[in-house]
């Protein structure tokens, strides 16, 4: 089923995914916060949405924590 979705299941993607996704939260999180201290509450809004998402990718692809739902053992 992954591979007629294309979908990888080996770890090395699941930290580049992470990696990945910890960057947009940063850059996208700074953004947030000087848009919204600027006063443009709007744009702030559409912002918070796509970081919203890559909060939650990052939050369910680290490899161990409170809540990860793909915990390796090693």
């Amino acid at each position: 089923m992954e591979k007629l979705l294309g979908l990888r299941s080996d770890s090395n993607f699941k930290d580049k995914l992470n990696i990945v996704s910890l960057i947009l939260v940063v850059i996208l999180g700074v953004v947030f916060v000087i848009l919204y201290f600027i006063g443009d509450f709007e744009t702030a809004q559409v912002i918070a949405y796509p970081l919203g998402f890559c909060f939650l990718v990052w939050f369910a692809t680290r490899r161990n924590g409170c809540g990860s739902c793909n915990q390796v053992s090693s």
